[in-house]
Formats: C-alpha cells, structure tokens, sequence
C-alpha cells in the first residue's frame, strides 16, 4: 500500500554523445560545456517527503520537516530536475529528441544541447547564438561555463586542428 514516485530520470546514451560530437564536427562546430549549480534544489517535488533535520538542528518532540524542494542523495531528485530542465527548455523553443529524451534541439537557432543530469553539451554554427542561450537559462537557474567540451561521460575529447574530435578512456581503462 505504499506509493514510490517515479525515481528514473533520463540521462544522455553514449551513443547519442558520440553521434552528437560527431555532428558537430561534419558542420565544423565547436562544442562547450556548461554545469549547473546546485541543480536539484531549482526542482520542485511532486510528493510530500518527510525528513529529519541533520544533527545539531534541534525540533520539538514528534517534528519533521516537509520538504519542498528536491536535495541531492533524494531518490526523486534526478527526475525532478530533469522535468524542471526539460519543462524551461521546451518553452525556450527546443523539441525533444524522441530516441534520447536527453537530446534538445532548437530548430529556428541550430542549438542543440545534450544533458546528463547536472552536465549539459552545447554545440551550434553561430556562438553568438550560444552566448544567448547561455543569457536566458542564467536566469533561471545558476549556471557556470566550463568551456570547450574536455570531458564528458568518462570519454576524453580533444578538438583536432582539422575541427575532427578524437575521443579516449584511457584514463577510465587505466
């Protein structure tokens, strides 16, 4: 008689990141990559979770907190920033990638994003266009570039001279 929230949150496929990079190198683009801060404390949840308070805060006898916001280590906290990412995203004017829910692209601009949880790839022929992009979410939510794409999912990528990527895990094998 006990009801779980739904506690999956999509995060992107290796190979949707492996065919991504490699667009954008057969269009001779750039890709960065942008973390969010303090990601899932922007989700709101969807159920009433109960929680103690950590040591040293003291309550009355019986207390609790209600939480209302989504918190790091919270089974439901991955899904709900991605509903929150993904609600912000779509009203941005980006459509979904049907085969990786983790893949957004916007079809007036060219941006296209690809997620994984807190992490997100940015890639477009225009950086101008990126530049804006990267304005209207910072002001949702905290937000930090980390420049061009170094490493993601454990692969290793470094942009050739040619604009070719090459991907390693080695680090990862060793």
């Amino acid at each position: 008689g006990v009801h779980f929230s739904e506690s999956f949150a999509p995060v992107a496929k290796i190979a949707t990141m492996r065919t991504f990079i490699a667009a954008a190198a057969a269009r001779g683009e750039r890709i960065e990559q942008w973390d969010f801060k303090t990601a899932f404390l922007n989700s709101d949840l969807e159920e009433r979770i109960y929680a103690f308070p950590p040591p040293g805060v003291r309550l009355s006898k019986g207390m609790c907190w209600i939480l209302k916001k989504a918190q790091y280590g919270l089974v439901q906290a991955g899904r709900a920033w991605y509903k929150t990412l993904s609600g912000a995203l779509i009203k941005f004017g980006f459509t979904r990638c049907e085969s990786d829910h983790c893949l957004f692209v916007h079809a007036v601009t060219g941006v296209r994003l690809l997620v994984y949880v807190d992490d997100v790839c940015v890639s477009c022929a225009d950086p101008a266009e990126i530049e804006k992009l990267f304005g209207v979410v910072a002001k949702l939510f905290r937000l930090k570039k980390l420049g061009p794409l170094k490493w993601f999912l454990g692969l290793h990528v470094v942009r050739n001279e040619d604009g070719s990527y090459t991907l390693s895990q080695e680090k990862y094998i060793k």
